[in-house]
């Protein structure tokens, strides 16, 4: 089992872009999904990316690391 601090290195937020203007701050990539709908590719398309910046369109979808 994880301890707390663990966790909280652990944790990412999923920052979305549209032409470099926020439409929001997410916790988990299933919840950008969802707000992005069709507009995107699917979650388990997302999920195998390895990178930390993905863009689509004029959409953009990066993962950050609290500090």
């Amino acid at each position: 089992m994880k301890t707390y601090q663990e966790r909280q290195e652990a944790k990412k937020y999923y920052v979305l872009l549209e032409n470099k203007d926020v439409l929001g701050v997410f916790g988990s990539l299933k919840s950008v999904c969802e707000y992005i709908g069709d507009k995107f590719p699917s979650y388990w398309t997302l999920v195998r990316k390895k990178t930390d910046k993905f863009e689509y369109g004029n959409y953009s979808l990066q993962i950050v690391k609290p500090k």
